[in-house]
């Protein structure tokens, strides 16, 4: 026999019904609201866009998201102009988790100075003044 009731775990048992008699069954549903947690999402600078496995959860400061089944989450947060930060967190029963994210700017490669490709345009110009000069 399965019990179920939205937000609690289902109860699943074996029952023998004898004839002629009358079998009770108790059912144990547990979890329900009190075993579900919360988890509080902030960021450093506010604005941030959180995704909980992939899904958007809303905008900092702080994103709040309650009646979470116990367990591991991605937490993500994209901000333009800086680089993506992204943590697995855990939710426990009846608890509220802490994210704080220090949202940090991207880091950039370092660019190649013009410098070494003009030198060899200059040469590639005075090879070719030199080539004109000898063929008058």
């Amino acid at each position: 026999m399965k019990v179920t009731l939205a937000g609690y775990d289902d109860s699943v048992s074996t029952v023998t019904v004898n004839s002629g008699q009358t079998t009770t069954v108790n059912a144990n549903l547990g979890g329900g609201p009190s075993a579900k947690g919360t988890l509080d999402i902030s960021s450093s600078p506010t604005g941030a866009t959180v995704f909980l496995n992939n899904v958007n959860k809303g905008i900092t400061p702080p994103v709040t998201l309650s009646d979470l089944i116990p367990g591991s989450y991605t937490v993500t947060l994209e901000l333009s102009g800086y680089t993506t930060w992204s943590e697995v967190t855990q939710v426990n029963s009846g608890a509220t988790s802490t994210v704080s994210a220090s949202l940090a700017p991207p880091t950039h490669t370092a660019t190649q100075s013009p410098a070494p490709v003009l030198a060899v345009i200059g040469a590639l110009g005075a090879c070719a003044v030199i080539l004109a000069a000898r063929r008058e």
